[in-house]
């Protein structure tokens, strides 16, 4: 069963729970969380060609 938009939290106080984010709990924010989410993905060291030819962009 779906909530009725009587049962949810007014918008602006959904968006400002989700900029507190985890300062709700009474954690600090930590820093570099992606970062380090990318150092520990197992691509890290696999040798990836990504490189991609350079072409011209789009003709007006």
């Amino acid at each position: 069963m779906s909530a009725t938009p009587q049962d949810r939290p007014p918008t602006n106080h959904r968006k400002r729970l989700a900029r507190q984010g985890p300062a709700i709990a009474g954690e600090q924010p930590k820093k570099g969380g992606i970062l380090n989410a990318l150092r520990r993905s197992p691509l890290v060291g696999a040798g990836l060609d990504l490189s991609r030819p350079a072409t011209p962009g789009r003709q007006s």
